[in-house]
């Protein structure tokens, strides 16, 4: 059997939507797909460097404490990427970074509002890509791909964000 060095060479398995069980390093790995998802953003947020306009604004309502924290993060969520504005009792996005215009925005303003400044990138990410999400097989290949062809220290990464089995899970659970 050859050595499986290359990340896209490592064959995984799709468990409960929500997790990927690979074989690496003569060892078995449980990776939650959330770690991978959230690696993916604040990837992206991180490399952006450009903003897109939306097609359609994301208006939400806010209230004086939003508007309190908007306030006091608009600076670095322009920095970030994300253009907002304030009309009256809402807040309007109207740009984001590029690649992620096809998120959540309407459910990820707000948590992103009750942030720190310091940890923004982390708070997106957790609010977009919440540990209870499901993905299918076509979302899963397509985020493994993107950690394969994006990683170059994709080992170190896995070892981070994944978990080792036991080396005799497979025989406590078989027999």
């Amino acid at each position: 059997k050859k050595k499986k060095t290359n990340s896209t060479d490592i064959d995984w398995l799709l468990v409960r939507q929500r997790y990927l069980l690979l074989e690496w390093q003569q060892q078995c790995w449980v990776l939650p797909l959330f770690k991978l998802q959230r690696h993916r953003l604040i990837s992206q947020i991180n490399d952006a460097g450009i903003s897109q306009p939306l097609l359609m604004p994301v208006a939400i309502s806010a209230d004086q404490a939003m508007q309190q924290s908007f306030h006091r993060l608009a600076g670095p969520l322009e920095e970030m990427g994300l253009e907002l504005q304030l009309a009256r009792d809402k807040l309007l996005l109207k740009q984001v970074p590029a690649g992620l215009r096809n998120l959540n925005w309407s459910d990820i303003l707000p948590a992103l509002l009750h942030g720190e400044e310091s940890d923004l990138a982390s708070t997106l990410a957790a609010a977009a890509a919440p540990e209870q999400q499901n993905y299918d097989r076509a979302q899963t290949q397509a985020l493994w791909h993107w950690f394969a062809g994006n990683n170059s220290d994709w080992q170190q990464k896995l070892s981070k964000l994944a978990h080792p089995l036991p080396d005799n899970w497979p025989q406590d659970y078989a027999n």
